[in-house]
């Protein structure tokens, strides 16, 4: 089997081009202040398939993956960690993200912003959405179709809500019905961990930078969120 262009930028816009502005200026200045690495890995035996897998800890959650699988944290392909089969029919891409804006009762914006992004893109068709809970968390499940290269493959995209603005974007692409079976272990996985001491320091600071201060106020005053 061929190996797909990498680039695909295009094909997993929605999942990092719905929120705003703010989540533009929050995640450049965390970045600069969190530290580097948040991914030992630990081999935990064995998976209901019978093939061995690890434990991905990654930036407030864990999720576990297949050991023959290769584990991407480059941030060529994608603003995201990447897991991706031995053949590269299947690929699992996993983004943290923090708004303060996403109080409690505020998911329902970035909902519809989501799935507004799937509509307006010609490349996609959306088969199905839903609410969905995974080891307790609570997520929104799209589900469908979208074209790349002239050819056609299966998305999922979960978005899990942690607490105080907290939201993972867990994306799934595949060539239909390939790995459906450890793709459906791997997200049966995931559990919300939460952000460690380095990253809550990091928002600290983010919080007293003017620019996210002045753009509060705007949306304070006007007692709504901007999604």
């Amino acid at each position: 089997m061929k190996k797909r262009p990498i680039n695909k930028q295009q094909s997993i816009r929605p999942l990092w081009w719905v929120i705003g502005a703010v989540i533009v200026m929050v995640v450049v200045v965390v970045t600069f202040y969190r530290s580097p690495k948040y991914s030992p890995e630990q081999q935990i035996g064995k998976s209901n398939s019978g093939s061995e897998v690890n434990v991905y800890l990654g930036n407030g959650y864990e999720i576990s993956y297949p050991k023959d699988w290769q584990l991407d944290e480059s941030k060529q392909e994608a603003p995201a960690v990447i897991f991706a089969s031995p053949d590269k029919s299947a690929k699992v891409y996993i983004q943290p993200q923090y708004d303060p804006r996403l109080t409690a009762g505020a998911e329902s914006a970035l909902i519809k912003n989501l799935y507004d992004a799937f509509k307006q893109n010609p490349d996609y068709t959306v088969s199905s959405t839903r609410e969905a809970k995974v080891n307790g968390n609570a997520a929104f499940l799209v589900e469908g179709t979208f074209t790349e290269q002239e050819k056609q493959l299966e998305f999922q995209e979960y978005t899990f809500f942690g607490k105080s603005g907290d939201f993972y974007s867990v994306r799934i692409n595949n060539e239909p019905g390939q790995y459906q079976k450890a793709l459906d272990n791997m997200v049966g996985s995931f559990k919300i961990t939460g952000p460690n001491a380095d990253e809550v320091k990091a928002r600290n600071l983010v919080e007293k930078v003017t620019d996210v201060i002045e753009f509060k106020k705007l949306v304070d005053q006007g007692n709504r969120s901007t999604f």
